[in-house]
């Protein structure tokens, strides 16, 4: 049985959880750029001037440019990878698995657009 102090304490989790996804959200730090980011926590815990803030920030442009060169590279080979998972995937299930697992490859496909076009506008912001 149910005891009206684990309702409680179920009650007051929810509440927390849910206000700390509300700040979270409402901040904006899981949509910023993770460079720079990392480049305000350089600032205010290795107490950066001006003159370091702008060096750093270059390096963190310059490597993420050579891991953007790095991706461009390898993405044909992991696509061409995923895709024959994917066949690989669809030739054990039967037909009406076969349905259902397109329409999940396709939600997964829309967050990966998603995602993508979230990184290029952090990249856009910058320049």
């Amino acid at each position: 049985m149910i005891k009206w102090y684990q309702v409680l304490l179920a009650f007051i989790l929810g509440v927390g959880v849910t206000v700390g996804v509300i700040q979270w959200k409402q901040s904006g730090w899981h949509q910023r750029n993770p460079y720079q980011h990392k480049l305000e926590r350089f600032s205010k815990k290795l107490d950066l001037s001006e003159d370091q803030r702008i060096k750093i920030k270059e390096i963190f442009e310059a490597k993420r440019k050579k891991i953007d060169d790095l991706r461009a590279d390898m993405r044909p080979k992991y696509d061409e990878i995923y895709s024959k998972a994917r066949e690989e995937i669809r030739q054990t299930l039967q037909p009406a698995q076969i349905e259902k697992y397109d329409k999940l490859e396709q939600k997964m496909e829309e967050r990966r657009k998603q995602r993508r076009e979230r990184k290029s506008q952090w990249r856009g912001k910058e320049k």
